[in-house]
């Protein structure tokens, strides 16, 4: 029975995120960490009835600011995205493992941003993410990390 053992192999695989890490165009980040959240536990059958899967509202980008030093910046209006001339905010401050925060914003949007990131005594960086959508029309976040410098 050598079938057996491959059953056991396919079960173990990981299962899809919904994240995506995605290197900036710009060239103005350094590194990618993907932070994305996984599937979430059920408890059986009959889990989630009645549930539209599509009313989830996802960030398009989810951004950890971090200096040289790996100090990670958590304040409010460090990250602004902005999607053409109709669309621009301020991304909420999210908490995140370790004490550490995400800057996450323009959920239930996907599109092209740009990612405007200012910590008060570091040069500002911009860096350009395109989000794609899944099949419910939702953004596949795109998860950055930005390091500021003096």
């Amino acid at each position: 029975m050598r079938a057996l053992p491959l059953v056991f192999a396919l079960l173990a695989l990981p299962a899809c995120r919904n994240t995506i890490v995605e290197p900036p165009s710009e060239g103005e980040s350094e590194g990618e960490e993907g932070e994305g959240e996984g599937e979430g536990e059920g408890e059986g059958e009959g889990e989630g009835e009645g549930e539209d899967p599509c009313d989830a509202q996802p960030p398009a980008v989810s951004v950890r600011v971090v200096d040289g030093d790996g100090f990670v910046y958590c304040d409010n209006d460090t990250v602004r995205l902005t999607s053409g001339a109709a669309f621009s905010e301020f991304a909420l401050v999210v908490p995140a493992a370790n004490d550490e925060c995400r800057h996450q914003g323009a959920f239930g949007r996907p599109g092209s941003y740009v990612v405007d990131v200012s910590v008060d005594g570091f040069a500002p960086k911009q860096v350009n993410v395109d989000v794609p959508a899944d099949d419910c029309g939702d953004p596949i976040t795109s998860t950055l990390q930005v390091t500021v410098e003096p």
